[in-house]
């Protein structure tokens, strides 16, 4: 899979991905299971050669499809209550933004118009979704949006598209990578638009930023010209980035659990894309599903609802 994952975005609309069969990692967790702030993952998975979103038990097990719509259902985004689940909607013209209860029900669309709208995050309160869109073939701008639909605040306004916004757990900051440099790098501003801040330097190409829980530090994808990809952590504000991966499998899009103490991600190898989770700063790692010839992408871990 190539390190610029992003571009090839629009055209796996159209492409018919083959599918096979799943077996999911059975057992205990071995990892804090009895935490009572660590949720289930949702993520995409292609059943019929189109996205629809999921969600597993973080241990692995009691995987639950959502939907069904048989076509482009991606990027799904808990809300910070644990209750509710943003997504991008392929309509037929226009990548939209939509919001579903947990269980895959209650489906209402947040954006209707002829715009891209992609990789949607709530913020902490979860009254407004930041996302990035913007008409097909133009780079790509960071907004904010009440749930509404109303309220729209455009934050950027660059010729080089940014993607994968993810909302700081404090609100007062929004990560981002940009794609279009030569070595991309991972920035925050502030939810009104100001104070752009670079957090990364780095020669290689850097995205998917994830806050932490505490809103200090990020853990981002980092690959570099031979598409190798490992999962990195840094503070926001100075230090240097900490290793999290170092096998030869592609790594993408880090979450962190609700505890702060794991990340889960995706991870690219022979036999296919699975998710998998590993304590920050040890070697513990377990894998959530096991699927050869079947791709799971995206993942994103919820807070355990209060209910």
């Amino acid at each position: 899979m190539s390190a610029l994952r992003n571009s090839i975005l629009f055209s796996s609309i159209a492409i018919v991905l083959s599918g096979g069969a799943i077996t999911l990692g059975a057992g205990a967790s071995v990892v804090d299971a009895s935490d009572p702030r660590n949720g289930r993952i949702a993520f995409q998975a292609y059943p019929n050669g189109y996205p629809e979103i999921y969600t597993i038990r973080h241990a692995g097990g009691d995987r639950e499809r959502l939907t069904h719509n048989q076509t482009f259902d991606s990027a799904p985004a808990w809300s910070p209550d644990g209750e509710r689940i943003a997504f991008m909607f392929y309509d037929g013209n226009d990548l939209e933004l939509y919001v579903m209860d947990a269980d895959g029900s209650d489906v209402q669309a947040v954006t209707d118009d002829d715009m891209h709208q992609l990789h949607p995050t709530w913020s902490p309160s979860g009254l407004r979704l930041a996302f990035v869109g913007g008409p097909a073939g133009e780079p790509f701008d960071l907004f904010t949006m009440r749930l509404d639909g109303g309220g729209l605040r455009q934050l950027t306004d660059n010729k080089r598209t940014e993607l994968h916004p993810d909302w700081s757990p404090t609100g007062n900051r929004i990560a981002f990578d940009v794609v279009g440099a030569v070595d991309p790098d991972i920035f925050t501003i502030r939810p009104d638009g100001s104070d752009r801040l670079r957090v990364t330097r780095n020669r290689t190409h850097e995205q998917d930023p994830s806050f932490s829980p505490s809103g200090q530090k990020i853990a981002y994808s980092a690959c570099n010209r031979k598409d190798e990809c490992q999962i990195f952590t840094k503070a926001i504000i100075g230090g240097k980035r900490r290793q999290l991966t170092f096998n030869k499998a592609a790594h993408y899009g880090p979450t962190w659990s609700p505890n702060g103490r794991r990340i889960a991600f995706q991870e690219d190898g022979n036999r296919g894309s699975d998710l998998v989770h590993k304590r920050v700063g040890g070697k513990d790692r377990h894998r959530i599903t096991h699927s050869p010839a079947f791709k799971e992408e995206n993942p994103d871990w919820a807070v355990r609802p209060a209910r």
